[in-house]
């Protein structure tokens, strides 16, 4: 949405603070969320000579979020809250992967380019669902990346926090009470849910353990039983485990609206 960018950089800025060069991560060094690489080529566009990225300052900062991010995703032409989302996908997994998961959400064609159908199509779709839409998406992707053991973690608790930050930027944009919408959007029910089929998964590896036992003992060994009790209970137990990550982002994303509910109710009796 046009004049959303500092609100929306603002809230990217949380999770893109300081420098770092971890091992693992591809980027490299990086300061405030640009990466050296980054860095360099806004220096070059710029007619400015190469320097290390921690010296860059404020002003470059944010022009190399408008320029190299916002701009690319078209964050003035999308509604408030889809932009945030869009936005920040592009920032930590590139802009092209960012129009994609606003592509997918809204039914567009998924080629990373934001073309004539995204813009028609993101402007008639719902925006509350285009921003779940997104998010959803955006988590399975990094779900799929092999350092996800390292970053995993912190991964859920942003995408959980932009989530919510979009559904209040929303809110606002719209003239709802933002508390509301949080509280129409807590996903309680999924988490209850994820939480009923866990436990309905543990009851059914350990009804396949126990009821295997007989089966093995009564059929003197019969291989092909074994084998099809092996792979029953490696099925129950990897279902066991997608459940349980699910009832655990479903936590997250709740834990991340109640913390604004509260912030907002906070403010709003200041």
């Amino acid at each position: 949405m046009q004049g959303n960018f500092d609100t929306c950089l603002d809230q990217t800025a949380v999770y893109e603070g300081g420098y770092s060069n971890h091992p693992k991560d591809p980027g490299g060094s990086t300061y405030k969320g640009v990466t050296q690489a980054r860095y360099d080529l806004a220096r070059e566009r710029w007619g400015e000579p190469r320097r290390d990225v921690r010296q860059m300052n404020e002003a470059e900062w944010r022009r190399i979020y408008h320029d190299f991010y916002w701009v690319p995703v078209h964050g003035d032409e999308l509604k408030a809250g889809v932009d945030n989302s869009t936005f920040d996908g592009g920032v930590n997994s590139g802009t092209s992967r960012g129009i994609k998961w606003l592509q997918g959400a809204i039914g567009a064609r998924v080629d990373g380019q934001f073309g004539p159908e995204t813009s028609r199509k993101a402007a008639a779709a719902d925006a509350v669902k285009t921003i779940h839409a997104i998010n959803d998406r955006r988590l399975g992707f990094m779900k799929s990346l092999r350092i996800w053991s390292t970053f995993g973690k912190g991964w859920s608790r942003r995408v959980a926090s932009v989530r919510a930050a979009s559904l209040v930027m929303w809110a606002n944009a719209t003239k709802r009470d933002p508390v509301i919408v949080l509280e129409e959007n807590l996903p309680v029910t999924a988490g209850k849910e994820a939480n009923a089929r866990t436990g309905a998964a543990q009851a059914g590896t350990a009804g396949a353990g126990a009821g295997g036992g007989g089966v093995l003992t009564n059929l003197n060994g019969d291989w092909v039983t074994t084998a099809l009790l092996v792979v029953l209970a490696l099925v129950l137990l990897v279902a066991l485990a997608r459940f349980a990550a699910r009832a655990r982002h479903s936590r997250l994303a709740t834990e991340a609206m109640q913390s604004e509910i509260t912030r907002l109710k906070k403010e709003a009796n200041a």
